[in-house]
């Protein structure tokens, strides 16, 4: 059997923002909202 490898995350097939997609990543996964998303 093919394993689809399409969509790997599993996220909704749509364009992020950076913000938006980390945010998504760490609801999907359970990290701590409280990372930043900024890069010193």
């Amino acid at each position: 059997m093919k394993e689809n490898n399409d969509n790997p995350l599993g996220l909704e097939n749509k364009i992020y923002t950076i913000e938006e997609f980390g945010a998504t990543l760490r609801n999907k996964f359970g990290a701590d909202n409280n990372i930043s998303c900024q890069i010193p």
